[in-house]
């Protein structure tokens, strides 16, 4: 870097099966390449994007293709991976953007900061389906979670695992971890609790389960549950305690402190837990106050299914009583079933902080090249709002890490108002949403121009679906980029009318390069008629080229009927030689040039004035089924006129003289509606006909300003569409 030449050999890169070009740039080290969609236009964004981010393409479709993929200056050498940045057009990377809550000048900081928040949803979305697999709930878990443990919030949800960390960390035991959530939490059950009755009743039974405890030689309920009990001997046996021969002594509440039971063993400690488990669960009055309360758990399915829960752990009762906290009792266990993604997500996330103190203070250099981008979008950019610095004083004081922007909209002559980012966006219209997006365009520009980095800019479809004079302003900002002596560019749309506004001002015209495909791949020719193609060249051949001739019918009818109207001679006289007339066939040339001379105050005359016009349309588009590959922007034209004049000659020997059918306007659709109702979809015509009607009119109706469908349409169509029409038997 710089170059002026750049050399690509491309095998199987993405949709690409083989390019091999070398694109010579103009003075300023600019390239612009017009591909129709479908060609090769993302294919090659896509390449050098990997190229930018270290990787070599592939075939996506194929992967087993060997790649080749080589870009070399015309000194043989590659370009390093940092020296090329790509602009994507806008799409759903606007969504990545504003999810980062600085924008940074400096592409490596904002590439470490976006890098940080994949990570981080990755780990999330790994996270939210362990919950999900394990809790049975698929809809709303972020959200539960949140809420749980945050107050009531529902977008909390890291915050919330933060908050129950180390309660997770200490704990190995997961009670709860097997029962679907939305047996225990749903509203019909949260209506039952809610019930006086109900209340009444689980004080009772939680009454006489205090009344057991208290009555316990061993376990008391304030302080040592038999479920404590449970965890002690987890514990101690996880440990080894047991295996060391070791041994615990229970003291007994009536013994008066003596110890009365030696434990050697888990499997002691669980007999005698469990004595006390059957002691307690064969209690008559406990057994009658469950029971009074099961009757009331049979009102619906999902009420059932909460009993059932009751029945499989009775330990839940007496919690019911605080129907939040059994809440986070319950997501604790999934927590502690899914340690490592819960772990994991966590971790990242205090570590994301951390780094993301370190971007900060690392952007809180780029204030300058802020305000300078800032003042150029403000200048350029239509939209009913500016930017701001909110805090640059703060900023230069060092009182915080990085700027932030403000947006003040204003509507007519309406006072501004502040506003903020994301109600601002739901107000926009969704071209007014892509020049936001450009702000990472300008940044990512001005941070390289402002250290003055050798840098090769992709920009793919940059300003399309923009309105003009937003459109312009990107033009202009190329126009500035061009001028960087360290800067070069190449300009890739699908976007005619684009093309020739950076034509000349941006790139030179003979660097302007169309994608031509083919079956053995993409090459790239020169592109022609990109500004009036009808006056700069077909007119200028009319006597002497029959392509140029004939494709020049349209934007002459175009004219007759601007200044003469639909009633005139000319008109009707041109109209049949597009639509299959009675005497289309007998309209010679010297009528045709009669015409043209009237029109443009000329004298030109074929040199074979008597010949049947139609005949020279079937004998060149003929031709043009033979002809090589390349623009041929005439051949297209030619084309069409032949098939609908094909079709509407068939259309109108099968459907007869008297099909009274109003040809005045849209003579092929209409006598093909007609065609339809009367033979129907099967017939052995109706497919070329419908092609017919859906392919010719945008290459017929055209003017010299808008041609682009000559463009974008593959020519391939066109032959095989007239090869169909002319087999047709009548």
């Amino acid at each position: 870097m710089p170059f002026q030449t750049l050399s690509l050999k491309l095998q199987h890169c993405y949709g690409i099966q083989s390019l091999d070009e070398i694109l010579e740039a103009d003075k300023n080290g600019t390239f612009a390449i017009y591909a129709a969609n479908g060609t090769m236009k993302t294919s090659l964004s896509r390449t050098f994007q990997d190229l930018a981010s270290g990787r070599l393409p592939s075939d996506e479709m194929y992967p087993d293709r060997e790649t080749i993929c080589e870009v070399r200056t015309e000194s043989g050498t590659s370009l390093d991976a940092d020296q090329i940045v790509v602009i994507p057009p806008y799409t759903e990377s606007f969504g990545q953007t504003a999810r980062v809550s600085t924008l940074l000048v400096n592409p490596q900081l904002r590439d470490r900061y976006q890098t940080i928040e994949v990570d981080l949803a990755e780990k999330v979305e790994c996270f939210i389906k362990d919950m999900q697999s394990t809790c049975g709930k698929r809809k709303g878990v972020e959200e539960e979670i949140s809420s749980t443990f945050m107050g009531g919030k529902t977008n909390a949800l890291l915050d919330a695992l933060c908050r129950v960390k180390d309660e997770v960390g200490e704990s190995d035991d997961a009670p709860f971890s097997e029962i679907p959530y939305s047996d225990l939490f749903n509203d019909k059950v949260k209506e039952l609790l809610g019930k006086t009755e109900v209340q009444e009743l689980l004080k009772d039974y939680v009454a006489r389960l205090n009344t057991l405890l208290d009555e316990s030689q061993f376990f008391s309920r304030d302080t040592f549950s038999y479920y404590g009990a449970e965890q002690v001997a987890f514990a101690l046996d996880k440990h080894g305690f047991f295996e060391a021969n070791h041994a615990v002594e229970l003291r007994s509440e009536t013994a008066e402190g003596e110890p009365t039971t030696r434990i050697a063993s888990k499997e002691d400690l669980a007999q005698l837990v469990q004595a006390e488990k059957d002691r307690i669960s064969d209690d008559e009055g406990l057994k009658q106050k469950y029971d009074r309360i099961g009757k009331l758990l049979e009102a619906n399915d999902q009420v059932r299914k909460f009993k059932a829960c009751l029945d499989c752990h009775p330990e839940i009762v007496p919690m019911l009583a605080n129907y939040q906290q059994l809440k986070q009792e319950v997501w604790l266990s999934y927590f502690v079933a899914n340690k490592d993604s819960f772990q994991a997500l966590v971790n990242a996330y205090e570590a994301a902080r951390v780094e993301r103190t370190e971007i900060q203070e690392q952007a809180k250099q780029e204030q300058t090249q802020w305000e300078y981008v800032i003042d150029v979008f403000n200048q350029r950019f239509s939209v009913p709002f500016r930017l701001e610095a909110k805090n640059r004083v703060d900023l230069v004081l060092g009182k915080v890490n990085a700027m932030e922007l403000g947006f003040k909209f204003q509507e007519a002559a309406a006072a501004p108002v502040d506003v903020e980012r994301d109600v601002l966006l739901k107000a926009l219209s969704q071209g007014e949403r892509r020049a936001m997006y450009l702000l990472d365009v300008l940044f990512e520009v001005e941070a390289r121009r402002k250290e003055n980095m050798p840098t090769l800019f992709v920009f793919d479809d940059v300003a399309d679906s923009f309105d003009y004079k937003n459109k312009y302003a990107i033009v202009r900002y190329l126009e500035e980029i061009r001028e960087w002596s360290e800067a070069r560019a190449i300009i890739l749309t699908h976007n005619f009318d684009f093309l020739r506004s950076v034509n000349g001002s941006v790139v030179a015209r003979s660097r302007c390069k169309i994608a031509m495909k083919g079956s053995d791949g993409i090459r790239l020719a020169q592109i022609e008629g990109l500004n009036n193609i009808f006056v700069k060249d077909w007119k200028v051949h009319f006597e002497e080229d029959a392509l140029k001739r004939l494709a020049s019918i349209p934007f002459m009818r175009n004219l007759v009927e601007y200044t003469s109207g639909e009633g005139s001679e000319n008109y009707a006289l041109l109209t049949a030689l597009l639509h299959w007339k009675d005497g289309t066939d007998k309209v010679i040339n010297a009528q045709l040039d009669n015409v043209y001379n009237e029109l443009f105050d000329a004298d030109v005359a074929w040199p074979e004035p008597n010949k049947p016009v139609w005949g020279l349309i079937l004998e060149t588009a003929d031709y043009c089924i033979g002809a090589g590959e390349g623009m041929n922007f005439p051949n297209k034209v030619v084309l069409a006129m032949a098939c609908r004049l094909l079709a509407d000659k068939h259309m109108l020997a099968v459907l007869g003289e008297n099909q009274g059918i109003n040809l005045d306007r849209n003579q092929t659709r209409r006598l093909f509606n007609a065609f339809r109702d009367e033979h129907g979809v099967t017939h052995e015509s109706y497919d070329p006909l419908h092609r017919t009607v859906l392919i010719t009119p945008e290459h017929l109706h055209l003017n010299a300003f808008m041609y682009e469908p000559l463009i974008d349409i593959a020519e391939d169509d066109l032959r095989q569409l007239y090869r169909d029409l002319k087999d047709l038997d009548v």
